[in-house]
């Protein structure tokens, strides 16, 4: 029989074991084998697996995992949202996934190295995916953030930059002007 408690330890603080005890005989009559196995470390163990597992739940990152055919294993309430927000393909793949998931899934499995910058934009908004092969399983996590902001931002660069260099060509073309005008002498 196995059995837990708590025991208090000379230091005053209680630790938890499991404990098992197994009939003996011997030559007096019966005797028994008690085990001890402390316990303390293992539920370290778990509670940190659980912290761990909340990690995931409450990330304001999208998380997917895949199968080896690129279908949707397991997604975190980000990815649900995202899903609610831009639905599925014809292929019943989440749109919001690059169009060639399931050739990406594939290289990343048999490659078994992450693949990374893959932009997805979806009605105004672009994400970037970072694929990663699940160590030991026949599956690819998936990560998604939300960088429509820093798009936008490099677009609104661009835009400068452009607006900017067309600004200098016509100041070249009024200096370059201006300049012709100041060395031509003017006839009378």
């Amino acid at each position: 029989t196995q059995a837990q408690m708590r025991v208090r330890c000379r230091d005053q603080s209680f630790r938890p074991i499991e404990y098992g005890c197994v009939p003996y005989p011997s030559e007096r009559g019966r005797g028994a084998i008690l085990a001890f196995h402390d316990l303390t470390r293992q539920l370290e163990l778990e509670k940190d697996l659980r912290r761990l597992a909340a990690i995931a739940e409450t990330s304001p990152i999208a998380i997917v995992e895949l199968n080896e055919d690129a279908n949707l294993v397991h997604a975190n309430p980000a990815m649900m949202s995202l899903l609610q927000t831009f639905g599925f393909t014809s292929e019943a793949r989440p749109a919001i996934l690059p169009s060639n998931i399931e050739k990406l899934t594939v290289q990343c499995r048999e490659t078994h190295a992450e693949i990374g910058g893959l932009e997805v934009g979806l009605k105004g908004n672009t994400y970037e995916w970072k694929l990663v092969p699940v160590s030991g399983e026949r599956l690819v996590r998936g990560y998604g953030i939300d960088v429509t902001a820093r798009k936008r931002a490099e677009i609104d660069l661009l835009r400068a930059k452009e607006k900017a260099g067309a600004a200098a060509a016509d100041q070249v073309v009024f200096l370059v002007t201006t300049t012709q005008a100041i060395h031509t002498p003017q006839a009378s």
